[in-house]
């Protein structure tokens, strides 16, 4: 005979499965994080359809026309003209005239700005830049460079360095970073992919403990204020009714997943791009389940103790506050895996799946570090799901007023 939280979590599966909501999910959420991850270096990183026309003022006479030769050479648009162009401003004894002159073109949007180049540039190094615009960044860096370069040349001139032989010499360093095993064997890899597929599987898990774990709180509050948890729990158990809530609705993150997984899968085979290895996914996949099986039972111990769908939104936004709280030490991730706080933080089950989640593509991992994350998982789940019956058990029966913690404790002891 069938168990009845077998029956119910097919019936939470099935019947979220097939909302529209649930559905649309699959194609919005990961729309929403490629455009999160990606379209705005995109932009960022486009051709310009047009030159920048900077104006300079050069009070030294010797820069600007440099600075012309330099930027016309380095940077070009689609159609191979230049990205940017130096119209010189002539510099006189009156710097208040020069600089109205200069204000006129930008006011007239002949120039994007202007470049103020003091005389006093080749012993201490600085220049003003000033555009109604100061946070275009591709403009900024293109004249901070290639100012600086002019300079340094102009200064190895004075200095009778050829400024040639010092190129020749100042080549570029081609450095690949490949990561080791304690075998000693070396993969190379794009260590931002690395990262990215990190940063993908932590960013997912929240979307779910968001979007499941809301489901869990609100469907349960859902059922006692309408009276239908009575009628449940008369046909069935109420731990089968616990289980099957919580395995019903991690399948349905776990589909979530997967679909995720394949259209990531399909994207990255498409553009040659694997990041990840079947050991590796399979580990990943491994800290999801455990770790969201663990969430998932402290969201229905506190759905079964709220009341009303107000107090619910307010604790998805704590429980899921609690568990993003890896993302503050992300950078200390990147740059340490192995770091002391981590090590320390993988062993707190509200952390564990994210912080290996993390360190999965960045660095080896030892067989004993694994085990025991693992195992910590296993034991908190089997620990919250107890812990949640309990509450689950007499909770789910309890409307009106919210019992308090003292209440919450009894509830321990008599169950």
């Amino acid at each position: 005979m069938k168990s009845k939280w077998v029956t119910v979590a097919w019936w939470e599966y099935i019947t979220k499965v097939r909302t529209k909501t649930f559905l649309l999910s699959l194609i919005v959420t990961p729309v929403f994080l490629f455009g999160l991850t990606f379209v705005p270096s995109i932009l960022a990183t486009r051709p310009d359809s047009e030159a920048h026309v900077v104006g300079v003022i050069d009070q030294t006479g010797e820069i600007a026309g440099h600075l012309d030769t330099l930027l016309r050479s380095r940077q070009k648009l689609p159609d191979g003209q230049p990205a940017f162009l130096v119209r010189p401003i002539q510099a006189t004894s009156d710097t208040a005239a020069d600089l109205r002159a200069a204000l006129d073109l930008l006011v007239k949007e002949k120039i994007v700005g202007y470049l103020i180049i003091p005389a006093s540039i080749m012993k201490d190094g600085k220049a003003e830049y000033r555009s109604q615009n100061v946070g275009n960044l591709k403009v900024l860096s293109a004249l901070e460079g290639g100012l600086k370069d002019v300079v340094v040349r102009q200064r190895m001139r004075r200095a009778g360095v050829d400024p040639g032989l010092v190129e020749k010499l100042d080549r570029s360093i081609d450095l690949t970073a490949l990561k080791v095993s304690k075998t000693g064997e070396a993969e190379e890899g794009d260590f931002m992919q690395l990262f990215l597929t990190s940063l993908a599987f932590i960013i997912a898990m929240f979307f779910l403990i968001i979007t499941t774990g809301q489901m869990l709180l609100r469907s349960t509050i859902e059922e006692k204020s309408n009276r239908i948890i009575e009628v449940l729990v008369s046909s069935s158990p109420s731990l089968d009714l616990m289980a099957g809530k919580i395995i019903g609705l991690s399948m349905l993150g776990i589909t979530q997943v997967a679909a995720w997984a394949i259209l990531g899968l399909v994207v990255a085979l498409s553009a040659s791009v694997v990041t990840v290895t079947l050991g590796q996914l399979a580990l990943f996949l491994l800290y999801f389940i455990l770790g969201y099986l663990f969430i998932s039972a402290l969201f229905v111990a506190v759905g079964s103790v709220l009341t009303t769908e107000q107090e619910a939104q307010q604790w998805t936004g704590y429980l899921s506050m609690i568990f993003t709280l890896p993302l503050i030490f992300i950078i200390t991730g990147v740059e340490n895996p192995n770091s002391p706080i981590l090590r320390i933080l993988e062993f707190v089950p509200f952390f564990t799946p994210m912080i290996m989640a993390q360190k999965i593509p960045l660095t080896p991992i030892p067989a004993w570090e694994i085990g025991a994350t693992v195992l910590v998982l296993v034991a908190s789940v089997i620990l919250s799901m107890w812990a949640a019956g309990k509450i689950f058990r007499v909770g789910i029966l309890i409307t009106g007023k919210r019992p308090s913690f003292d209440e919450v404790v009894r509830w321990f002891r008599s169950a």
